[in-house]
């Protein structure tokens, strides 16, 4: 079977990624609430450690399926941008149901790390497909 195995190989980065993303969020608000008593505090981090970890995850996966076997970095930039306004949706939907006050200022700085992270990841995406196939 070919492989194309490297340390830059889209499901490698997207586990990775994932375990960053979930690390740092989780991190983020176990501090956040480290006021609270600690079964609180910590089963928070670890409730935004899991939904990171599947976001993140989820995330990576839509785009290496949007962009498939292509070698055109048009489709990377068509993938970032679909997936980005798939995200930003579910975010808004969420953060309106749960009455977050002010959800662009809560969630701009995210949509900004996770576009960021799509044209990179789109970007790796298509670098890997361009990549010779070896035996």
């Amino acid at each position: 079977m070919p492989s194309r195995k490297s340390l830059a190989d889209p499901a490698r980065v997207k586990v990775f990624s994932s375990l960053v993303s979930a690390s740092l969020y989780g991190g983020w608000v176990a501090y956040c609430t480290r006021q609270q008593p600690l079964v609180q505090m910590l089963g928070s981090g670890l409730a935004q450690w899991l939904l990171s970890f599947a976001a993140t995850f989820a995330f990576s996966a839509l785009i290496s399926r949007l962009i498939g076997d292509s070698r055109r970095y048009e489709s990377a930039a068509m993938a970032a941008g679909l997936a980005m306004l798939l995200y930003g949706a579910i975010l808004f939907s969420i953060h309106a149901v749960v009455g977050t006050p002010r959800p662009l200022s809560t969630l701009l700085p995210v949509l900004i790390l996770a576009g960021a992270y799509a044209c990179v990841f789109a970007s790796l995406q298509v670098r890997h497909n361009l990549r010779p196939v070896h035996p």
